[in-house]
């Protein structure tokens, strides 16, 4: 058995690679391992682990309720690291532990996509379907944290099946099965955890009795305040006499919906005593994804020299805002996230700091390729949740320019649910910008991503918006873009001289204006038409030009698809071996710059190739491989490639 680190989106998780042997065959399966960090000191909860333990179960479904900071996502990670203490499935759910939070990704559809991601399965923008599929026939564990921002729980709790579930939420109608009530600490065991972290600083029980009854045993204020004490070195005696000032909503300790009310003044305590800066740190992680964040992001956006940033640091993780964990940072607890985010000014210029950077970050990394994308993956929650801040502030174009940098990468790496919602975005934003050149180029991509999804007709629709735009301004090169679209939507629909005439006007356009990229584009598409069309000769002629203008101009993903082309091609005239040639140029390709989907569409065309030889074992395991990727994309295979306009 062996391991390598995966980012679920949430925290550094494992995936697990199980090896088993039938019939002297050997196969590997990825498996998620998803353990968040465990509280630093967790008090007792003896008979409530105990119970939660008894109820996870296959096919069982466990909700932990109660308000922010009583320790429900503290209770699920002991559970979780008493089930899986070492770096190997449990007994119980042996295939693995999933863990998301809808603190970052509150979309129903984005926790799916990643339940089918954690087991390979490519969701194919069917992220409900590919994560049931995902799941079939599995025991795994499934822990939906947060789950009261979620906006869909029960589609995603719909596709279980047989796994495991465990939910923790503040709404207790979110449970379905066995519900445990998340219930404050006991006296004894509160006054244990504030020992744990300010030991030295309680010089007399009484007070510090007191405390723990004036906080109502809620863990999180427990733990603000032994940070407090440990890191000012105020005793308990004076920390109390200033905890009997707060208001007395804040001090209900019977009050389950006031007793979290006294986070905020707790809060408002630990930060009198840091600086400023530390203080406009806090407030710009508030920005962030609930998510690990490295350092320099914060450096680069408040301009602050290394020793200022480190002090800052210090100071927010000695009062138990922050933690750090392998060399990243995170925000110790949603409520303090939302505290910040609520609370804390911070400057437009800063704001636009911080975005600016990940939209450089963006861009550099994708331009890289497979290799770049590697390094937006934990950035990724925090790009949408930004993008998300940029719509509530109304900032339009910084809404609009992450879009932009985020899309073919989000397009490339299959995350179909958040390539939905950031086109999207983008459309809204251009609209607020009143850009009628960039609206139309929106509605394209729209109708692209859906048309690859297979919603040919809502792919239909969007691209005759976008083409009606563009004539109406006067965009020559978005009119010959959404023309060819248009032509790759009825060749889907199998109206293939209608697609024709589609490509042709598209063609003619890109050679009037000098879009060579688009020119091979329609090339390569009318090729496709008249090899459905069987003129299989002519059809091999196009494709023979649209490869050299791709080489010309150095698009490799273009080049992937003319090789793949032409190797159905030379298939359809019986010509395997040649078409193998092809096909295997074009895999090396979509690996090189990550097209998870040409990937796909190689593997299964090699598989096809193969099998038109005979060699049935080696044709079935091209398409097992293909099926690790995708249930296949069709318009990858069928059209040579989407049509991404320039920006105004």
């Amino acid at each position: 058995m062996g391991d390598k680190m995966d980012l679920p989106g949430d925290f550094r998780g494992a995936t697990v690679y199980i090896k088993s042997t039938v019939n002297g065959v050997t196969t590997e399966r990825a498996i998620p391992l998803h353990r968040p960090p465990r509280a630093a000191h967790f008090t007792d909860r003896v008979e409530a682990l105990a119970k939660l333990l008894q109820d996870l179960r296959p096919g069982n479904t466990a909700t932990l309720c109660g308000p922010g900071g009583i320790g429900k996502t503290a209770l699920a990670t002991e559970a979780i690291w008493t089930l899986a203490p070492d770096n190997k499935a449990p007994e119980l759910f042996p295939d693995g532990i999933f863990f998301h939070s809808f603190y970052n990704e509150p979309s129903a559809d984005v926790a799916l996509e990643w339940i089918a991601r954690a087991y390979d399965v490519d969701s194919q923008g069917m992220a409900e379907q590919a994560a049931r599929h995902a799941l079939s026939g599995r025991h795994a564990l499934l822990v939906l944290d947060g789950a009261e921002d979620a906006d869909d729980l029960r589609k995603v709790q719909s596709v279980a099946g047989n796994c495991g579930v465990l939910v923790t939420s503040r709404k207790r109608q979110d449970a379905i099965d066995q519900r445990q009530d998340m219930q404050p600490l006991k006296q004894k065991d509160a006054l244990k955890l504030l020992h744990e972290w300010a030991d030295r600083q309680i010089d007399n029980e009484q007070t510090a009795q007191q405390i723990c009854q004036l906080l109502g045993g809620l863990p999180l204020a427990v733990r603000l305040v032994g940070r407090y004490l440990n890191e000012t070195e105020e005793t308990s005696t004076e920390y109390l006499a200033w905890l009997e000032k707060m208001p007395l909503e804040a001090l209900d300790p019977d009050n389950e919906h006031h007793r979290h009310a006294s986070v905020p003044y707790l809060l408002e305590r630990s930060l009198a005593q840091v600086s400023e800066t530390a203080r406009d740190v806090l407030a710009l992680v508030g920005l962030l994804a609930m998510s690990p964040f490295d350092q320099e992001i914060i450096r680069h956006s408040l301009q602050l020299s290394e020793g200022d940033l480190r002090k800052a640091m210090r100071d927010l993780i000695g009062y138990g805002l922050l933690q750090r964990e392998d060399g990243r940072y995170q925000v110790s607890h949603a409520l303090i996230h939302t505290y910040t985010r609520e609370s804390l000014p911070l400057a437009d210029a800063v704001f636009e700091n911080l975005v600016n950077w990940y939209i450089d970050f963006a861009k550099t990394e994708s331009a890289k390729g497979l290799a770049g994308y590697q390094g937006l993956h934990p950035e990724r929650p925090h790009l949408l949740y930004l993008l998300d801040n940029c719509m509530q502030r109304q900032a339009w174009q910084l809404a609009e320019n992450i879009s932009r940098a985020i899309e073919n990468y989000l397009d490339i790496q299959g995350y179909w649910a958040e390539l939905i919602i950031v086109q999207q975005t983008g459309l809204e934003a251009a609209c607020k910008l009143e850009n009628k050149r960039n609206e139309g180029v929106w509605l394209g991509n729209l109708g692209n991503t859906y048309r690859a999804l297979g919603q040919v007709e809502k792919a239909i629709a969007y691209q005759e918006q976008a083409l009606l735009i563009s004539r109406e301004i006067g965009d020559k090169s978005n009119e010959g873009n959404q023309l060819g679209n248009l032509g790759n939507a009825y060749y889907v629909l199998g109206q293939v001289e209608k697609a024709i005439a589609y490509h042709e006007q598209a063609l003619l356009i890109s050679r009037e204006i000098g879009d060579r990229r688009n020119e091979g584009a329609w090339l390569g598409n009318l090729g496709n038409a008249y090899s459905a069309l069987g003129q299989v000769e002519k059809a091999i002629a196009y494709h023979e030009q649209a490869l050299l203008i791709s080489r010309e101009i150095g698009d490799k993903s273009g080049e992937g698809a003319d090789l793949g082309n032409l190797g159905n091609a030379y298939s359809a005239l019986g010509q395997v071996e040649k078409a193998i040639d092809y096909h295997e140029q074009a895999l090396l390709i979509s690996r090189e710059i990550g097209d998870k989907s040409g990937e796909g569409a190689d593997l299964g065309n090699l598989g096809n190739a193969y099998s038109a030889l005979g060699q049935v074992e080696k044709a079935i395991d091209y398409h097992e491989n293909r099926l690790c990727l995708s249930a296949g994309r069709l318009v990858t295979e069928a059209v040579k490639a989407t049509s991404w306009a320039t920006w105004a």
